[in-house]
């Protein structure tokens, strides 16, 4: 279900990034949806250093951050509001 969504995403973005805690899955992504400038990172969302570790560098790294999608369960009860809270320090907001 979400493989296709981050597609659909990937082909209408300048540039995508997935995290997801499985490789076998990352794998099967980047193979299907690879050209269009995906990129494929694995991360434990449950862990919030490397979390917040990965919005810094992706936002050091690309500058502005239009969209972030996710599926959390709740076993990182944390997790949305840290990703609120990292990208909302590190936007420029444009009107």
């Amino acid at each position: 279900m979400l493989a296709e969504a981050t597609g659909w995403i990937a082909a209408h973005a300048n540039h995508t990034i997935a995290f997801e805690r499985n490789r076998q899955r990352l794998d099967l992504l980047k193979k299907k949806y690879g050209e269009h400038e995906l990129e494929v990172k694995k991360l434990d969302y449950t862990d919030t250093l490397a979390l917040e570790n990965e919005i810094k560098h992706a936002h050091m790294q690309h500058n502005t951050i239009i969209m972030f999608g996710d599926w959390i369960h709740s076993t990182a009860p944390t997790a949305i509001q840290t990703i609120k809270t990292m990208i909302t320090k590190r936007q420029t907001h444009q009107p």
